[in-house]
């Protein structure tokens, strides 16, 4: 999916289960089909797969999913 950062925030810490986790929530917006202007959404990045500070507002990434809508990487786009 071909999509603009529009905002993010880190979300690092204990789950109550005693879990470590480390992601970040970004907002973006994309094209999407039947969709007159762009579709809005939220993406839950894992640390490991781009830092925090690597994302930039504005700039353009894609996300790649696999089959069953997991995500597996993100690319900044050129």
């Amino acid at each position: 999916m071909h999509a603009v950062l529009l905002g993010k925030v880190r979300r690092k810490g204990t789950s109550k289960a005693g879990k470590p986790y480390d992601f970040t929530a970004c907002s973006v917006s994309y094209s999407a089909f039947g969709v007159e202007g762009v579709q809005v959404s939220e993406v839950l990045v894992d640390s490991r797969m781009i830092q925090f500070d690597a994302l930039q507002i504005g700039d353009h990434y894609d996300f790649d999913y696999d089959n069953k809508g997991n995500l597996l990487n993100v690319f900044i786009e050129d």
